[in-house]
């Protein structure tokens, strides 16, 4: 049965590439760009939609208090320590 959802799953994604190369493309560039966005509210305070082209950036900007117009403080340090290894707040 497994073996038989792996088949179709891995025929449909050629399908989609043999009909329209770009769309499989477009998919994971889709989803590559949404990974690094937050929107955090805490006390009637939000962050207000953030979208970054890459984990460094977004990691800035949880830091940064007034592009988060100054909301969501203990949200974003806990986003950065699960979001950000490596880097110190």
């Amino acid at each position: 049965m497994k073996l038989t959802f792996l088949f179709l799953i891995s025929n449909a994604a050629l399908g989609l590439q043999s009909c329209n190369g770009n769309a499989v493309k477009d998919l994971v560039d889709k989803a590559q760009s949404s990974s690094y966005s937050y929107t955090l509210s805490e006390n009637n305070c939000s962050t207000g939609q953030h979208d970054f082209s890459s984990q460094e950036a977004m990691c800035d900007g949880l830091k940064n208090d007034s592009l988060n117009n100054y909301c969501a403080s203990q949200l974003r340090h806990a986003k950065f320590q699960s979001d950000c290894p490596g880097r110190t707040w």
